[in-house]
């Protein structure tokens, strides 16, 4: 691994220290995950010859070969056939993150024959990087314990990333290096990280592909999040939207496909996504304050049970809920408990809103 025998001494030794640990917490567990998009390249027409290649791609890349064959010497494979086949693979390995964004292919009259990966890290850069990576993994994965369920697990890694990245452009921003050990992610940084974790626990991830309305500027940009299996179910996992500086929102913790294309767009693969239509492990529904109806006495308990700082889930008419809290604040507040003068603030994401109330009493944290 490194340049001399010393150092590659000392690297092996490392290493020994560290598989054990890992191999008990993480490695297991993924060893036995199931890759969503390899599974899915099984539905379309001469599959075998797609998921040799796309296993060729996994085993190549992993020690950065520089020209990876992908011909199964039987079947021919096409363009078009290896461009489905990379999608599927670059959904699927999050982990890989020295690979770069382009790629070149050997191809005769017949068949694509091999294709030639770019990489952005080599050599000992990359030795030094892959151990860095897995001591930022295995740092966080320190909090996760073998009686959380799923969904607290996710809860965890979610919460845990958030603390750790900043949203900023960098060099490695846009892979999972740069979120886990550099702390400084765009949406595919902050979703390849993501799922590096949840794979390490054993939860299926892959990455979703597509646009997104900036809730910082109200544009349209491209984007990626997360698709996740918890408890047999698929959910939408945008922890770039949830975190938002100083503030960590769950709007998007596991929503449907209805929810998340009010203001997402996904890009269509050319084999089937998952169809997400549950909201047994959306946020709201697990922990409370989903309001499909409310009024002054409901919002003023929810503060007062929640020491004047509150998160809410409107699911129809967010706006309107905002415009009658503000109309209604006074009485609200008196529900809560409040008997002297007070202040009151809101912060929104998506259908989420967090309401505060400060009183002379009790400070609750303004945004």
């Amino acid at each position: 691994m490194k340049k001399t025998i010393t150092k590659a001494l000392l690297a092996l030794i490392c290493l020994i220290l560290i598989i054990p640990t890992l191999a008990t917490v993480s490695y297991a567990e993924e060893e036995n995950n199931v890759y969503y998009c390899r599974e899915a390249l099984k539905s379309l027409p001469d599959s075998d010859k797609l998921i040799y290649a796309y296993d060729k791609i996994v085993e190549g890349v992993s020690v950065s070969d520089s020209e990876i064959s992908v011909f199964n010497g039987t079947d021919n494979i096409s363009i078009d056939e290896l461009k489905i086949v990379y999608d599927a693979y670059r959904r699927d390995h999050a982990e890989h993150f020295w690979l770069g964004s382009s790629y070149t292919y050997s191809y005769n009259s017949e068949t694509v024959t091999s294709i030639k990966p770019s990489y952005v890290i080599s050599g000992s850069a990359l030795d030094t990087a892959k151990l860095e990576f897995e001591n930022a993994i295995d740092n966080i994965l320190e909090g996760v314990t073998s009686s959380m369920t799923e969904y607290e697990k996710e809860k965890y890694l979610h919460d845990a990333l958030a603390m750790r990245v900043t949203y900023v452009e960098s060099g490695n921003a846009h892979n999972a290096y740069g979120a886990l050990v550099e702390g400084k992610a765009v949406c595919e940084g902050y979703a390849e990280a993501l799922q590096c974790l949840l794979h390490r626990v054993g939860i299926q991830s892959l990455i979703a592909i597509g646009s997104s309305v900036n809730p910082s500027t109200g544009s349209s940009e491209g984007h990626a999040w997360n698709t996740v299996k918890i408890d047999g179910k698929y959910y939408h996992l945008d922890l770039t939207w949830n975190d938002q500086g100083s503030k960590l929102f769950y709007a998007y913790f596991n929503v449907s496909d209805e929810i998340i294309t009010k203001d997402h767009v996904i890009d269509e693969a050319e084999f089937p996504l998952p169809v997400c239509n549950s909201l047994e492990s959306f946020y709201f529904k697990k922990e409370g304050g989903y309001l499909s109806t409310y009024s002054v006495d409901s919002v003023g308990q929810l503060l007062k049970a929640n020491s004047f700082t509150v998160s809410v889930y409107i699911p129809d008419g967010v706006d309107e809920f905002i415009n009658w809290f503000k109309s209604n604040v006074t009485s609200i507040a008196q529900k809560a408990g409040v008997t002297s003068t007070f202040t009151y603030a809101y912060s929104k994401i998506g259908s989420e809103v967090i309401l505060y109330i400060n009183t002379c009493f009790h400070t609750s944290i303004l945004p």
